[in-house]
Parts: structure tokens; C-alpha cells; sequence
């Protein structure tokens, strides 16, 4: 009897052992297949990478130091470590260290002094709060003790935001991560010049004083849509020089040094600047002289210059369309720019403001990638490619504005005095009640957008029939400001030929992992159900082997 005691219970200890060895093993199979978390909820929790993040992470040629200042208990930390743990089973060129503010404060107050900019932000996106010094601290490079690198500060605050209409939240981490990776990685590289050009009623770059120092109600009011500090700023953050260009003669006075002049002396031609990778007309209010054009002319022509056009449709308050001069300038790169404006026919909405999307079959890179994305545009101007003989340019229309996207029909507007004597709500609602609705939609959506390559499938123009989505206002506190910059930037990018560092990555819903109550049944009901059946099992088994 004792013998069998010790022969069965020797059987049953190896073979409880034997299940637990071949669990081990499994397990760290699926480890080595499966190295990253994958998405196993299509809304909430762990998430995979993104393609565009891959490629980023597999080309590290160095060094990637991540550092978490953040607390354990934050709403972004479990996203952030899931990230993390991503990347590095991607490549061993990332390293990670966690140094809790609160924890390891002799570290981080170390870390401080080194990177004093980490204590001083607390967030770039617009109206973003959050404690001083909590977020991610990105460094490039190995170094010797003590040596500063080259390095980039994410804000908590910037990890996460909140999906406009929705109640739950996005997180942005992997798209910040590998943009100030990407952009780490091209420190010491030549920056892209874009030029913008100002003092002909164009936003202005160096418009940051007079909205923040007690600048009253009224003035924003009439300024809502005005200015481009913001987007100048952002760019010049993002590894961009961006100068404004006035079409003058250098002044004998000292000038500001983010103003450059087109002409050395008053007998001197207008020029382009030699250093400029882009040129940035941002909604002039009229039609430039004939030498500046001349001007741009050479620039385009001799120099395969690159050009970027913001124009909305002007209304004069005599309720006439300003001429800016854009019309003539852009035929000369096959689009027909239209003296018109996007309005939503539906009253119950902002009618001025419609949802513009990406045209799903244009080839260009920015819009493919940028697909699934939606901007809003304040009556944007349409525009349509070229029929008749080529001038060498191929113009692809790139963003629209359809029904589909706005729940509402939509049509382009020229019925200015109409607008003005009434406020355009009323305007829309009139139109309805009057049965003159079908005068006005439009059955074909709208272009809004369009991108130009030369024979050479080169990119040399963007055309957008907007300004407002990257105004100043718009990018410091619309929920929207982080994609309509992305765009902007990616636009840029694009034409100065360097590479696009967002594109592809889209944010992911926050939260956690509620179940369904038919799930909750099948979470409590699968387990009983399998381990009843491993007994059972586990009993036959134990019975035959007795009988034997």
C-alpha cells in the first residue's frame, strides 16, 4: 500500500510539474513570436504600433534614451508603458528609465539641472495644463558623464486630449514619440527656410504680442481668424527656419532679425531670396505688383522653386470679392481658383464652418496617409484642375468638402451682399423656407485642396483654400490645432523633400477595457466550464489507469 501511495502520488507531482514546464514553454514561445502587445480591443487598451512607427524605430542608427517623469498613478502612465515595451521589441537602440518626480526626487532634480527646459514647459498643445516637469525627456546620442545631448521634452499634458463631440479621451503618445524622435535623428542636418511672405495684408508671423497682452474682447473678436506667430513658432520647434519676406528694399534702420527684404537696394530687382526651400503666400488682401510677381516668376521657373498658397475667398465691405491676385498666379500651375466660398446649407449647424476631408483617390503621399483625417475650414474657397494645353505642371486635387463628411448639403457661395445683410444662419434658413436649395448644393464635392508636381513628378505647389486652420487663435486653442498643424507641416515637408514625420500614426481611444455583459457571462462561464472539463479529464484519466 505504501508503495502505491509513492507511485501514484510520485505520478501526479511529475505530471503537475510536467503541465506546469510545458505552460512555461508555450508562454515563452508566444514571447519570442509575439514580441509586441497587440491590439486586442479595437477601441481601448494595449495597442499595436503603428507601420510609420516601425520604420522609424528599425532606421535608429543611434542612441534613443526615454526617460518617464512621471507618476505611476497618472492617467497616461499604462499607455505609456505599453508604448514603451513596444518599442524596445522593435529595436535595442531604446532605452527607458523611469524617474518618478515624487519617488526619486534627488534624480530627478539631477536630470533638471541638466535639461532646465524639463521644469520650465508644461505643455505645447493648445490650452494643454498640467503639472510643471511630468512627461517624457527624449535624448539623442551617447555621451560621456554629465555631457548634455541633443534631446526633446514631451508634457504630460501633450500624451493625451480630448475627442471633440466624444467623452472618452485620445492618446497621442506614439505620434509625439516618434516625431521628436524623427526629428532628434536630423539634429545637425540642414533646416528647410520657408519663407512667408508679409506686409501685403498676409497673416502676420510676429503676431504673438498683441493677443496676450491685454488685448481687448473686440480686437480678438475681430482678429479670431487672424495671424500666424502660432504656426511659426510651431515649425521653428519642429526643426524649420521660418522668415517673413517684404517686398522692399532693406531699410537703413535695425529691423527685426525674423524679417528679410526682397531687394538689397531700391535699384535692385525683387528676389526670392537663394536659402529659400519654401515660399508661403498666407491670404494676401490684394494682388501683388507686377515686379514681385516677376519676381516669384524667376523663382518658380529658373530656380525650380517650391510654393505654398493659403487663400480664402475676401468679402469687401461694399460686398464685392477682393481680388488678390491669386487667380492669375495660380493658372499658371494649371488650378482655376474660383472667387468663391464653402457654405453648409443646414441652419441648425455653424453654416461657415464645414468638415473638409482627404480626396480617397488622390496619389500624393501626404494625402494617402492622411486619409482618415477631417479638418474644419471656414468657408474655404474651391478650386478645380486646369483643362487646355499643359504648362508642365500636373495639378491633383487633394482635400474636398462632400455631403457625405458634413451630414448636410453643401455648395459653393457667391451671393455676397446676401450675406452680408444678414447673418449667414438666416441666410441658409431663408434659402430653405423659399424652396431655392437646389439652386445652391452642389451635386460633385467640392475641391478645396490641390497638390503640383512638374514633369518630373517633383512636388512644387500646394494650393489650400483656407488660412484659418492654422491661424493663431486656431492652433492655440482649438482641439483640432494638433492635426490641422500636422497637415500644414506635412505639406511643407513635402515640398522642401523632407521626410513627413507624422503621417500614418493615428491616436488611440484611452481608457480601460469594459466588457460587454454578454462577455462578462463568457469571462465567469469559460473558465468553470474548461476547468470542470481538465477534472473530469483529469478523473477518467486517474480511473483507467486504476483499473489497469
Amino acid at each position: 500500500a505504501g508503495i502505491r501511495r509513492v507511485l501514484y502520488g510520485y505520478n501526479a507531482v511529475f505530471t503537475g510539474l510536467l503541465l506546469l514546464a510545458l505552460l512555461v514553454l508555450a508562454n515563452i514561445m508566444v514571447a519570442v513570436v509575439f514580441t509586441a502587445n497587440v491590439e486586442w480591443n479595437p477601441k481601448m487598451g494595449m495597442q499595436s504600433l503603428a507601420p510609420r512607427s516601425k520604420v522609424t524605430l528599425e532606421g535608429l542608427k543611434d542612441r534613443v534614451t526615454v526617460y518617464v517623469l512621471m507618476a505611476r498613478g497618472s492617467e497616461s502612465y499604462l499607455e505609456v508603458r505599453d508604448l514603451l515595451d513596444n518599442c524596445q521589441s522593435i529595436t535595442d537602440k531604446l532605452t527607458v528609465q523611469e524617474i518618478s518626480p515624487d519617488l526619486k526626487e534627488m534624480e530627478y532634480r539631477k536630470l533638471v539641472d541638466k535639461y532646465p527646459e524639463v521644469g520650465e514647459r508644461t505643455s505645447m498643445a493648445p490650452g494643454g495644463r498640467g503639472e510643471s516637469g511630468r512627461g517624457l525627456l527624449i535624448t539623442y546620442g551617447e555621451a560621456a558623464a554629465g555631457q548634455k545631448l541633443p534631446h526633446e521634452f514631451i508634457p504630460e499634458s501633450d500624451l493625451e486630449g480630448p475627442d471633440q463631440g466624444r467623452t472618452h479621451r485620445l492618446f497621442f503618445g506614439e505620434r509625439v514619440l516618434m516625431e521628436k524622435i524623427r526629428l532628434l535623428s536630423e539634429k545637425g542636418k540642414t533646416k528647410p527656410k520657408i519663407y512667408v511672405t508679409q506686409d501685403n495684408g498676409e497673416l502676420w508671423i510676429d503676431d504673438g504680442d498683441y493677443l496676450t497682452k491685454g488685448t481687448s474682447d473686440r480686437v480678438l473678436s475681430l482678429l479670431r481668424y487672424a495671424g500666424g506667430g502660432e504656426f511659426a513658432n510651431m515649425l521653428r520647434k519642429d526643426n524649420f527656419e521660418v522668415q517673413g519676406l517684404i517686398w522692399e528694399a532693406k531699410p537703413n534702420i535695425p529691423t527685426p532679425d525674423m524679417f528679410s527684404f526682397s531687394k538689397a537696394s531700391p535699384k535692385d530687382k525683387h528676389e526670392v531670396p537663394d536659402d529659400c526651400s519654401v515660399l508661403l503666400i498666407a491670404n494676401p488682401e490684394k494682388a501683388f505688383p507686377k515686379d514681385v510677381l516677376e519676381a516669384i516668376d524667376r523663382y518658380m521657373d529658373k530656380r525650380n522653386g517650391k510654393l505654398m498658397i493659403l487663400t480664402n475667398t475676401g468679402i469687401l465691405p461694399e460686398s464685392k470679392i477682393a481680388d488678390d491676385g491669386l487667380v492669375d498666379l495660380c493658372k499658371k500651375y494649371n488650378v482655376q481658383l474660383n472667387k468663391d466660398f464653402v457654405m453648409k446649407f443646414s441652419p441648425r449647424d455653424d453654416v461657415m464652418k464645414v468638415k473638409v476631408t482627404v480626396v480617397p483617390t488622390a496619389q500624393n503621399k501626404v494625402a494617402q496617409e492622411f486619409a482618415n483625417q477631417r479638418y474644419y475650414f471656414v468657408m474655404p474657397r474651391t478650386m478645380s484642375p486646369m483643362k487646355g494645353p499643359s504648362s508642365g505642371y500636373n495639378a491633383e486635387p487633394f482635400l474636398h468638402v462632400t455631403k457625405e463628411a458634413n451630414g448636410a448639403p453643401v455648395g459653393a457661395e457667391t451671393d455676397t451682399a446676401a450675406i452680408l445683410k444678414q447673418h449667414p444662419a438666416d441666410y441658409v434658413a431663408t434659402i430653405i423656407e423659399r424652396g431655392q436649395l437646389g439652386n445652391k448644393v452642389s451635386p460633385e464635392p467640392l475641391i478645396v485642396g490641390m497638390t503640383i508636381t512638374d514633369r518630373d513628378n517633383k512636388a512644387r505647389v500646394v494650393v489650400i483654400g483656407g488660412y484659418t486652420f492654422v491661424s493663431t487663435p486656431i492652433l492655440r486653442k482649438s482641439t483640432d490645432a494638433r492635426d490641422n498643424f500636422a497637415l500644414f507641416r506635412s505639406c511643407l515637408s513635402w515640398l522642401a523633400d523632407r521626410d513627413i514625420v507624422d503621417i500614418g500614426i493615428d491616436p488611440k481611444e484611452s481608457g480601460t477595457y469594459h466588457p460587454r455583459e454578454t462577455s462578462k457571462t463568457r469571462l465567469v462561464a469559460l473558465p468553470i466550464a474548461l476547468l470542470a472539463l481538465a477534472l473530469a479529464g483529469l478523473g477518467t484519466g486517474i480511473w483507467i489507469v486504476r483499473r489497469k
